[in-house]
């Protein structure tokens, strides 16, 4: 897998997408191998229906770190439809829902649904504000740096590096 993943090659590609369930073990891999051609073209029929299959069908879809890596692969490349990939991500363990949410608001671009987390910002873990901070990206510049601008008090150095990246954006 990771000698295909260098080389670029769709060899097992077909195979791969056929018996997904036999490749779980090594699904961060798979995920990696399938980035190569979901940045060419991000509605690939194999792989779409792979991920439909684990989404379903799978035994293993309520794996944590299957859930995970597909969500992963959901945010990065417009996969499913908004819809399925809002909904996935409701059934997926709560620390992830959280974590993701903001994510797929940017990819779909949902700004209203940005904003609504901007609102309720102290009510979230370190890790769903620092989702929440790279999905404000999409947000006007002038909304996103009085925002960010109000986040200088925070004591999260983490936080606050993500803020200022994110603020520089044009």
């Amino acid at each position: 897998m990771k000698r295909c993943t260098s080389l670029r090659t769709n060899l097992i590609l077909s195979d791969l997408c056929d018996h997904i369930d036999k490749f779980l073990p090594v699904f961060r891999d798979v995920a990696k191998y399938w980035s190569i051609f979901l940045r060419r073209d991000p509605h690939d029929a194999q792989i779409v229906a792979a991920i439909n299959h684990l989404i379903k069908d799978s035994d293993y879809r309520s794996t944590l770190f299957l859930e995970w890596w597909i969500l992963d692969l959901l945010y990065r490349y417009k996969i499913l439809s908004e819809k399925l990939s809002f909904r996935y991500c409701d059934e997926c363990a709560d620390f992830l829902k959280d974590r993701y949410h903001p994510l797929l608001s940017m990819t779909y671009n949902r700004w209203d649904l940005i904003r609504e987390y901007k609102e309720k910002w102290q009510n979230y873990s370190r890790a769903t504000q620092r989702s929440i901070i790279k999905a404000s990206s999409i947000l006007t510049k002038d909304e996103r740096q009085h925002w960010l601008n109000s986040l200088r008090i925070t004591n999260d150095f983490l936080t606050w590096r993500l803020a200022i990246q994110v603020q520089g954006l044009p």
